[in-house]
């Protein structure tokens, strides 16, 4: 199916605008109440309790084995380490630490995050910034994130947008929110940082651009050992985001936020008022006009707590970077707040060679003694077997996607003009509506060789939540008696035309498909509870027309869906036929790349079950034929 033949391709889309425009509105109507220091301090306090809440870290594990500086080099007047720090257990990053030769120390510290990028530390401005804040007079410690860098999960390299999906999926699977682990592996490099002896002692600073200035504002709001942060090149809301259609990567969608009220400015709201600079760039996808926005909601609340040069906006001409005038805002800010006097000029940098800049042997950190990769040390922490599986899954299943106890009552539904299948066959199409007042879409279709204005009534028929697209398994089942195909919201005739994915393919790391799944988590309404709901309705449907002998199947993603609802809930079904259901999610996340999407899954899955406890508790219950694969089909 192409974009044209999609009739439903901004539904999912328009179902989040409503919910997206309304959280902007009540937080931009909260923002303006706020008219003195009471006020002020009342938000600062509520929102950092929240996003407290919401990135709660503590039950990550940190590394034991002690960091190791395995060289030293001088260049640019400064010393410079080359380290290896144990984030959590089994996994390493690499940094540089640099201070410059002769000054007096201990002196001030800062702590710089690398955005996305391949080569992470090595990347030119990113060099530059470190290098030139420690030329400043500054101790300063730059580390590879996970995917970046020497912190790349595959070989060869496939980026860190790439990366981070892939391991935000297998995080996901297993309860962990992977913007807290990003936090949590930041504050270990803080941690570092902190303690070098040339570090003066009391709160340091911290800068990144995009990706690391996001990290920046997470830390500036949740670490009180940060003094201050220079943000670069990050920051709009998320309701600009989501209006311009730009997917982001799985650590820059906390689960809740909005839900919670919150948004991205209010990281920087949570720790004022200590000295906060924010960076725009004029050629930059982060919406220019976004980034005003929140400098005209971020000023007031520095002026309200009485330090308004504690903060500052600028913006800069150039396209999405740490480009020269960023770093010479920053040294200035930080020189200004830290030292007592703003010393803005860039001084002359010779870059650092890929020699100079890499810490381990071979560049990949995955390579050293005792190093494993992101999905080895997940799977490490997981049960090996699942003996009460049995008991806990339909509870689970409940809770995880906020399901019914019984089956729903049956949703309304809208008739739509029929598509040929054939030359002699069409498809009726079926506009349910599981959520009166949105524009929530599942689709369920039937072939017919008239017109259809009603679902016709009968005792026999088979349910069949489809892969990704049920006009074509229709087409290709056309023959069969009593055959109802459901597509799911956001899939096959509502299947998302909204969001950038290049190629078009429904399982792009980041792409449409993960854009709203991303949404769904921001609003606490992920996209697998909201299917399986439309798969209930669709059964409701169906039994309240008077059809007694049922059998519910489904292929690929629809059966996984399918294999959800029928062990959630004691369905009215005779059979139950599955097809292309992944044999193992564990062994889905050995393997590192897979298609299967979490936006089927429900969050923390593999604390519970897996996939062949759950065919196992689906067998026990009902006349279930069900085949495995490796993986589910790829794009049609």
């Amino acid at each position: 199916m192409q974009g044209a033949d999609i009739p439903y391709g901004t539904s999912l889309y328009d179902y989040f605008e409503v919910l997206s425009a309304r959280a902007e509105a009540a937080r931009d109507a909260r923002l303006r109440t706020i008219d003195s220091e009471a006020s002020a301090r009342r938000y600062r306090d509520e929102v950092k309790a929240k996003l407290t809440a919401l990135l709660d870290g503590s039950g990550i594990a940190g590394g034991t084995t002690p960091p190791r500086v395995t060289g030293m080099f001088r260049k640019n007047g400064l010393l410079i380490d080359k380290v290896l720090l144990e984030v959590r257990p089994g996994i390493f990053c690499a940094g540089l630490f640099m201070r410059k030769e002769g000054a007096p120390l201990p002196c001030p510290g800062a702590l710089g995050v690398c955005g996305h990028s391949q080569e992470g530390k090595g990347r030119e401005d990113y060099q530059r910034f470190a290098m030139g804040l420690a030329r400043k007079g500054f101790a300063v410690f730059i580390f590879d994130p996970s995917g970046q860098g020497e912190s790349h999960q595959f070989k060869p390299p496939k980026g860190p947008t790439f990366e981070h999906s892939m391991t935000g999926k297998a995080w996901r699977s297993a309860s962990l929110l992977p913007a807290a682990v990003f936090v949590h592996d930041a504050q270990v490099a803080l941690s570092y940082l902190l303690s070098r002896p040339e570090v003066k002692k009391g709160p340091v600073a911290v800068t990144g651009s995009s990706g690391g200035g996001q990290m920046s504002f997470f830390l500036f709001a949740l670490d009180e050992r940060i003094g201050a942060a220079a943000v670069s090149c990050h920051m709009n809301t998320f309701r600009c985001v989501f209006r311009n259609e730009t997917p982001t990567d799985a650590e820059s969608t906390p689960e809740g936020l909005l839900a919670a009220g919150c948004d991205r400015p209010d990281f920087a709201i949570a720790g004022a008022p200590k000295p906060f600079l924010l960076m725009a760039a004029e050629e930059d996808f982060i919406d220019l006009r976004c980034m005003k926005k929140v400098d005209s909601q971020l000023a007031p609340i520095w002026k309200n707590l009485g330090k308004p040069d504690n903060y500052r906006f600028v913006v800069a001409p150039g396209p999405h970077q740490y480009g020269q005038m960023h770093r010479e805002a920053m040294y200035g800010f930080f020189t200004k707040h830290f030292l007592g006097r703003e010393d803005a000029p860039e001084p002359e940098i010779e870059l650092l060679t890929p020699e100079e800049y890499t810490v381990t042997p071979t560049g990949f950190v995955i390579d050293l003694p005792g190093a494993l990769t992101e999905t080895q040390a997940l799977l490490r922490t997981l049960p090996e077997t699942y003996p009460d599986a049995a008991k806990e899954i339909p509870a689970f299943l409940r809770r995880a996607l906020d399901l019914p106890d019984t089956l729903p009552p049956a949703p309304d539904y809208r008739v739509i003009r029929n598509v040929s299948l054939t030359p002699e066959t069409g498809a009726a199409r079926y506009v349910l509506m599981p959520e009166p007042g949105t524009t929530a879409r599942p689709v369920l279709m039937l072939a017919v060789r008239k017109e259809t204005p009603l679902i016709p009534a009968g005792k026999r028929a088979v349910l069949h939540c489809a892969h990704l697209s049920g006009r074509e398994e229709l087409r290709k089942r056309v023959g069969e008696p009593d055959l109802f195909v459901l597509d799911v919201r956001g899939v096959g005739e509502s299947r998302s035309t909204v969001g950038r994915s290049t190629p078009d393919d429904f399982f792009a790391p980041v792409g449409r498909e993960s854009f709203m799944e991303g949404t769904g988590e921001l609003f606490g309404r992920p996209l697998a509870g909201s299917r399986v709901k439309d798969l209930l309705g669709a059964l409701a449907l169906l039994k309240e027309l008077g059809y007694e002998e049922l059998t519910l199947s489904g292929r690929g993603l629809g059966a996984v869906l399918a294999a959800f609802a029928a062990s959630a809930l004691e369905l009215p079904v005779e059979r139950l036929i599955l097809t292309q259901v992944p044999a193992s999610l564990k062994a889905l996340i050995a393997q590192g790349a897979y298609r299967l999407p979490s936006s089927v899954l429900p969050a923390g899955m593999l604390k519970h079950f897996d996939f062949p406890e759950l065919c196992a508790c689906l067998r026990a219950r009902y006349d279930a034929e069900i085949t495995c694969s490796e993986d589910v089909p790829p794009d049609e």
